[in-house]
């Protein structure tokens, strides 16, 4: 993963491509999701016909389920690679997916392999082990992106198939996707005037800020910081009681922590800010809707 340099940034400010759109629901299939008081997205699904409680992250560059689900599959698993965090080296494997089927209609998707972990590793802003929340299995922007999936924030769904449908929907801003390894979902913003690189990110309730970044806003000093001006590329989006977490390590479902300063990230963008903006992440258009 390569950083892209803050001349690029203001160049990809310039170019990146903003517009007031028509977003109308997608036709195809439709799957409801549940987003929690703790701003998770969860959804119903299942393995090789195993049901189990999967939270959507599109931080996550990977797919998993934890170790416990893996074993009820009944199927050999193949050694992964390792990883490593501040915890140290963490070996992953494996298993091999005949199907997998998302929400009560069973839609299909496209994917044949899937990581295994301990999800424990994850830190309280996500998910925490699967014996603690009931949470079987991450689906990342692996699985999402390959599948072209639309996550619609303010419906509560997760819509595959062509583009169409019924109903209109609501006037809103479009930007496109800044992908450089295929499987991650990041756009570029000005926060309070200042420009960055910020994931988008439904595996976080909350958007952070790199410390760094909050130096370059004259805000080093501020644990949270209020948003008073959010642009992408030339259009402002109206601020809605917006404020951002500083911090300089946040955790990735596929390596661990990674700090932010040091990261191509300059912060991300959480539950909090597609929630309140109703945000539309169409994977399918590698683009990001919001009001």
């Amino acid at each position: 993963m390569k950083f892209i340099p803050l001349t690029v940034a203001f160049a990809l400010v310039l170019g990146v491509a903003t517009a007031r759109c028509q977003v109308t629901p997608a036709g195809g299939n439709a799957v409801n999701v549940v987003i929690t008081r703790q701003r998770k997205i969860l959804v119903v699904a299942r393995v090789n016909g195993v049901a189990g409680n999967f939270m959507v992250d599109t931080g996550a560059g990977n797919s998993y389920i934890c170790e416990r689900f893996a074993d009820g599959l009944h199927v050999p698993r193949s050694e992964g690679g390792y990883s490593y965090n501040v915890m140290g080296q963490m070996q992953f494997d494996v298993v091999s997916v005949e199907s997998f089927e998302l929400g009560r209609n069973r839609i299909p998707l496209r994917h044949e392999l899937i990581h295994v972990s301990n999800l424990g590793w994850i830190n309280n802003s996500r998910a925490n082990a699967a014996s603690e929340t009931g949470v079987h299995g991450i689906i990342g922007a692996d699985i999402l992106i390959h599948n072209q999936a639309v996550i619609d924030c303010a419906q509560s769904q997760i819509r595959f198939g062509p583009p169409g449908g019924r109903g209109a929907g609501s006037q809103k801003l479009t930007v496109n996707f800044i992908s450089r390894r295929g499987d991650e979902l990041a756009v570029v913003a000005r926060i309070n005037g200042v420009a960055g690189i910020f994931i988008v990110d439904t595996g976080y309730n909350v958007s952070l800020l790199s410390p760094e970044f909050a130096y370059r806003m004259n805000a080093s000093k501020s644990r949270v910081i209020g948003i008073t001006n959010i642009e992408f590329g030339n259009s402002n989006v109206p601020v809605r009681h917006d404020q951002m977490v500083v911090t300089s390590r946040v955790s990735i479902a596929n390596q661990g922590y990674m700090e932010l300063g040091e990261a191509p990230y300059d912060g991300v963008l959480g539950m909090d800010f597609l929630l309140n903006h109703h945000a539309v992440i169409d994977c399918r258009q590698m683009q990001l809707h919001v009001d």
